[in-house]
């Protein structure tokens, strides 16, 4: 079994990530709704939301220390 990874990713004004996987999928993942929550209220500043890059194949990162894990995309995609 091949378990998914993150190869890349790109951020779009209206809060939306392109994602592309190690297996050559891409997937679209909306971060409007997590960004009215505590833990991703600070990417609501459209200059730091779009800083954000890929660690590990596993996490997509921004350098105010928020971190999205492939298990939560996964799930919404």
């Amino acid at each position: 079994m091949c378990m998914k990874k993150i190869r890349q990713v790109s951020f779009f004004e209206n809060f939306l990530m392109e994602i592309i996987f190690t297996d050559d999928s891409v997937g679209l993942y909306d971060m409007s709704s997590r960004l009215k929550t505590v833990r991703f209220y600070d990417l609501n500043d459209w200059e730091i939301f779009k800083k954000g890059y890929v660690k590990n194949e596993q996490v997509i990162c921004w350098e105010n220390g928020s971190e999205l894990f492939l298990d939560e995309i996964i799930l919404k995609l």
